[in-house]
């Protein structure tokens, strides 16, 4: 019996992306031009109150792009060239297991934290804050298997799934969140808010 057609090559293995990554906010990586100082960068941001700590699941990563069909007398099909793109949606999804004011900052859409002796306060506004509330950049990095690294970075979010804690006996608490990446200047409304960037080994 012949060996069924695959796409599987010596380069299968090497090409994986492998594991659930971690998240980092606030890391600027753009002028960064080789791994070994964009790793370097990364370890020493995983240390502060800069990375979102331990997740649960991985991520999910999604940008959905919303067309237009035109539609003018006598089209009987779609033509190359008559959809538009009206707009891109841009999410990634994580569950968030680490229980810090600065993940509850992020987690909590719109707040204001304030600490009060050796208290911290966190309370969820009605009001937007453009200031304040949307979080400029927040980098996912991953592992690819032959020692590259992957890295998405969402710009100007926040969390629009809402707030959320699920707690359970013998079991950690889960916090659910979508962060939705927005575009903070017109000028950029060529491009959808977030890049994807490929270090190489």
């Amino acid at each position: 019996m012949a060996v069924g057609l695959t796409g599987l090559t010596s380069n299968s293995f090497p090409n994986l992306q492998l594991d659930a990554g971690v998240f980092i906010e606030g890391l600027d990586l753009s002028t960064i031009t080789n791994l070994s100082d964009a790793l370097a960068a990364i370890d020493t941001a995983i240390q502060t109150d800069a990375c979102l700590g331990a997740t649960s699941g991985g991520m999910t990563f999604s940008s959905s792009p919303e067309f237009r069909d035109i539609d003018l007398d006598g089209m009987r099909q779609d033509f190359k060239g008559s959809k538009i793109k009206d707009k891109t949606s841009v999410t990634i999804e994580t569950t968030l297991t680490e229980l810090t004011p600065e993940n509850m900052r992020r987690i909590i859409c719109a707040s204001d934290v304030t600490v009060d002796g050796d208290i911290t306060i966190i309370r969820e506004r009605l009001n937007i804050d453009l200031s304040q509330d949307y979080i400029d950049s927040l980098t996912w990095i991953g592992d690819i298997n032959d020692g590259r690294i992957a890295v998405i970075t969402l710009y100007n979010c926040l969390n629009t799934n809402g707030t959320g804690w699920v707690a359970a006996d013998k079991a950690n608490a889960n916090f659910a969140v979508t962060f939705t990446a927005t575009n903070a200047d017109l000028a950029d409304r060529n491009y959808a808010p977030y890049d994807v960037r490929i270090f190489n080994a």
